[in-house]
């Protein structure tokens, strides 16, 4: 009889598998994106010159924290610098959003580009209730800042369920078979990756094994 492997189970970062695959993926798509959603306002939004400073300087430091902290999250420190970038880009675009949405509102995508982030990482249920809670924070920062007609809550209700179901689907998407790998996925595979190479080592043919 053969015996039943268990599935490595995480907790915290590691379950929600902050691996050096997926923060690639993530990087390299959505980091550019948020820059190109923040510079614009900086030009078209006509804010006070020591705020628009400000606020370009946070993108241009979190672009910069994301690719050096990538540049630095090898291997088993991946899950450690990926709990700071994580943690750094909730910072600053929360801060971006509330600074630019009066002046700026498509700021409001950095919430929708969080959404999708965490969707990659989390579990299904950690991964929704994160997206509903940017979607309340959506509402909240209009309600401060933003225009108060019946038009502009119709566009901010569309806008908070396209921050809950894009990140259902793209969550949906990453758990389906080939898409990106999951942690236990890739520890399965350095496991068989260590086996081989200790075979070798001993000389044992992993199919007729020793005489």
């Amino acid at each position: 009889m053969h015996e039943q492997v268990e599935t490595p189970r995480y907790k915290g970062y590691e379950r929600r598998g902050l691996s050096e695959t997926k923060q690639r993926h993530v990087n390299d798509h959505l980091t550019p994106l948020a820059a190109i959603i923040v510079i614009p306002g900086l030009f078209v939004a006509k804010l006070p010159m020591l705020e628009t400073m400000l606020a370009g300087s946070l993108i241009l430091v979190s672009v910069a924290i994301n690719y050096l902290l990538m540049f630095l999250a090898k291997a088993e420190k991946a899950r450690f610098f990926g709990s700071i970038r994580v943690t750094s880009n909730y910072i600053v675009n929360i801060v971006l959003l509330w600074m630019l949405y009066a002046a700026w509102p498509p700021v409001w995508l950095l919430l929708l580009l969080m959404s999708i982030g965490v969707a990659i990482y989390q579990p299904r249920k950690d991964s929704l209730r994160t997206s509903v809670a940017f979607s309340l924070m959506l509402i909240v920062v209009h309600m401060i800042f933003g225009e108060q007609s019946s038009t502009a809550w119709i566009e901010v209700g569309v806008m908070s369920w396209m921050i809950v179901l894009m990140n259902l689907y793209v969550n949906g998407l990453v758990r389906r078979p080939g898409l990106l790998p999951s942690d236990e996925t890739e520890n399965e595979a350095q496991d068989v990756n260590q086996v081989q190479a200790v075979d070798q080592v001993l000389g044992v043919n992993p199919v007729q094994g020793t005489n």
